[in-house]
Parts: structure tokens; C-alpha cells; sequence
């Protein structure tokens, strides 16, 4: 993704994935490629800033594109409000809350916007989620709850 020369056909293809598969199972796939494995997230194998942009803006794309709600696909009929909010807390866990202390600002901003869109869709559930922490750095909360106030409006 964080070559420009094929970033467009890198994103169109894992997006036909998003669609023919599921969003959530692409997402955590590139996620395993970003990131070492589910279970140590804080070592990223990819170091490029570029690279994570690139995954955050087609991410906030994906969202757009098919909602939160749609992230994931189950096989059994199961409580929809479940569904959002296990695959919205995939997200926030997984993604925003490492992303949002990268070193670089546009990632920074790109991880909050993603906030953003999740809290236009899921409204106040999405504090819930555990997006803001005790332990959260008091300059990352004041991002959020401004990109938060912005979405309310």
C-alpha cells in the first residue's frame, strides 16, 4: 500500500475481497500483515507511515462503503447489536487505539477520523467500547472528543 504506484490497484483489490468475502476477514488480514499477530500488536512488522496511512484511509473507505454493521458476517442469526458491537470493538482495539499514538500526525488524524466515522454510526456505544482509557493520554482525548462534538453536529 505504500507504493503509489500501485496503491489504487492494491486497495481496488482487497476491496472486491471486502465484497466477495466479508470486510472483517480482510481486515484482519492485512491487520496480521501490519501487525505481528492478534495477541502482540504494539511491534509493527510494517514501519512505513505511509504504509499505515494508506491502510487507514482505505479502512475509513471500507466503513463508509459498507457500515459497521456489515463488517461482519455470521452464519447463524444472532443479536445484530452483538455483531456491530464485537466488530466495532475489533476495530477500535485492534486499530485506532495503536494507531493513534503513531509518531506520524497524519496517521494520528486519519485513526481519529476512523473514531469519528465509528462514532457517527454506533453514537455513544462507541465510549463504551473502551476508545477513551484511564490510561489514555490527555491530548488524544481532547482529538477525540473534538472529532466527536464535530460528528454530533
Amino acid at each position: 500500500m505504500a507504493d503509489k504506484k500501485i496503491q489504487s490497484v492494491c486497495c481496488n483489490i482487497l476491496t472486491a475481497l471486502c465484497e466477495s468475502i466479508s470486510p472483517l476477514f480482510v481486515v484482519k488480514r492485512v491487520c496480521n500483515m501490519m501487525f505481528k499477530g492478534q495477541s502482540d500488536q504494539t511491534l509493527t512488522t510494517v514501519v512505513s507511515p505511509i504504509a499505515h496511512q494508506m491502510f487507514l484511509e482505505w479502512l475509513k473507505q471500507i466503513i463508509v462503503d459498507f457500515g459497521i454493521s456489515r463488517f461482519a458476517v455470521t452464519t447463524k442469526p444472532t443479536n445484530p447489536t452483538s455483531v456491530v458491537n464485537k466488530t466495532a470493538s475489533f476495530v477500535v482495539n485492534s486499530i485506532i487505539l495503536l494507531e493513534v499514538d503513531n509518531k506520524v500526525a497524519t496517521v494520528r488524524s486519519t485513526s481519529i477520523e476512523i473514531a469519528g466515522l465509528l462514532y457517527m454510526q454506533l453514537g455513544p456505544r462507541l465510549l463504551t467500547m473502551g476508545i477513551i482509557k484511564d490510561d489514555t493520554k490527555a491530548q488524544v482525548k481532547t482529538l477525540l472528543e473534538a472529532e466527536f462534538q464535530k460528528v454530533r453536529l
